[in-house]
C-alpha cells in the first residue's frame, strides 16, 4: 500500500521516574493520527476519566501535582507527538499508582488521513513490532455508549 509512508502509530505507556509516574501518549508513526476512540478500563470495566481510577487505586491527591492531556475524539496527533496522558508527582501517589497500574488497560482506535484505522491495546504485551492490527470500523468500540471518548 503506497499510503504506508504516512501511517500513524499511537502508543500509550505507563512509566515512572523518581517521585513521578503515569501514562504517556506518543505517535511513533510516520504520519498524523486522528483519535477516533479511547477506552480506559479498570479491572476490565470501562471508565470515563481518571478520577475513578485514582480513587480505586487509593492514590492520594493531597500534595500531588497532576499533569494531563484530555484526549478528545477527532484530535490530530502529529508524528513525533509525545505528552502525558496522566502524570503525577508525589512519592506517596507514585507508589500507589505503580502498585496498581497493571489493573488499568488502555485501548485506542486511531486513523490516518486516508481513514485507515488501527487499534492499540495496552493489554497486548509485548507490543507487535510490526504495528497494531487494522480495524477500520473500530469494532471493539461499537457496543460502547457514546461519551466524550467515543462518538461512533
Amino acid at each position: 500500500d503506497t499510503r504506508l509512508h504516512d501511517q500513524p502509530r499511537l502508543i500509550y505507556e505507563f512509566d515512572w521516574q523518581g517521585d513521578s509516574a503515569g501514562w504517556t501518549v506518543e505517535n511513533i508513526g510516520l504520519g498524523p493520527a486522528r483519535l477516533r476512540g479511547l477506552k480506559v478500563s479498570l479491572d476490565g470495566k470501562p471508565v470515563v476519566g481518571f478520577d475513578e481510577i485514582m480513587k480505586a487505586l487509593d492514590v492520594p491527591t493531597t500534595n500531588t501535582v497532576f499533569n494531563y492531556t484530555y484526549p478528545r475524539i477527532g484530535v490530530l496527533y502529529a508524528a513525533g507527538f509525545q505528552k502525558p496522558l496522566l502524570w503525577i508527582t508525589s512519592q506517596a501517589a507514585t507508589d500507589k499508582l505503580r502498585a496498581g497500574h497493571a489493573r488499568v488497560t488502555i485501548e485506542a482506535c486511531y486513523c490516518s488521513f486516508h481513514d485507515q484505522c488501527w487499534r492499540f491495546d495496552s493489554a497486548v504485551q509485548p507490543p507487535n513490532p510490526n504495528g497494531d492490527p487494522r480495524d477500520d470500523n473500530c469494532s471493539t468500540f461499537k457496543n460502547m455508549p457514546k461519551n466524550s471518548w467515543w462518538n461512533g
